[in-house]
This record gives structure tokens, C-alpha cells and sequence, in this order.
């Protein structure tokens, strides 16, 4: 399997924050960035698809990771719907809607 080139538009905004993700990982170089992103994205939308949950760890306990932007997250909200919350939480989503909306339109 040979390599293809390929060519993305980025915001000012997108591409910083794809530079500092670099910088956190430690990785050579965007596109080893991009292809770790991929991997991490291609196994979460598996888990999804299979009916599965993704959950993160705190102090306070685990909470579900809700992936807004991804499609197969709101037709299968029955099957997403989170069971797990934080005390004191009462929105079932781990970020509130308005932010979650904020993050996406930050990105495209």
C-alpha cells in the first residue's frame, strides 16, 4: 500500500490547537498527529457502533463521553443515553449543550 498526499484547509484556530495537540504527544509531525487522531476516532466510532459506552475516570467517579459530532452518537441515542452521572450533575451529557455546539463550530 503506497502513500497518498493529501491536502486539508484549517482555521487559524484549528491548526494551533492541531500544533499543541502535536506538542502533547509528542509527535514528529502533524500528519503523524492526524494519523494517531484517526486511529483514536476509527476505534471510538467501532465501540459506538457495536452499542458500546466510552467513559472517562475522576475522582468523583466515571462519567460517559458523549462524541456530539459524531452521527451514528444521536441515531443511536437510546442506545447511548448515559446511565452513570457525577453527583450533583443533572445534564446527562459530560459538556453542556451550548459548549458542546461551541467546540464543533470552533473546529469546522
Amino acid at each position: 500500500m503506497g502513500m497518498h498526499k493529501i491536502q486539508f484547509n484549517f482555521t487559524q484556530r484549528a491548526l494551533k490547537d492541531l500544533d499543541e495537540l502535536r506538542e502533547r504527544i509528542d509527535a514528529p509531525s502533524r500528519a503523524e498527529t492526524i494519523r494517531h487522531a484517526l486511529r483514536l476516532l476509527q476505534w471510538v466510532a467501532d465501540e459506538i457502533a457495536q452499542g458500546h459506552k466510552v467513559y472517562v475516570g475522576k475522582k468523583k467517579g466515571i462519567q460517559e463521553v458523549i462524541f456530539p459530532f459524531m452521527p451514528i452518537a444521536e441515531r443511536g441515542r437510546d442506545v447511548l443515553g448515559s446511565d452513570i452521572k457525577e453527583s450533583g450533575q443533572d445534564d446527562q451529557h459530560s459538556i453542556p449543550r451550548a459548549k458542546r455546539a461551541r467546540l464543533i463550530q470552533d473546529h469546522e
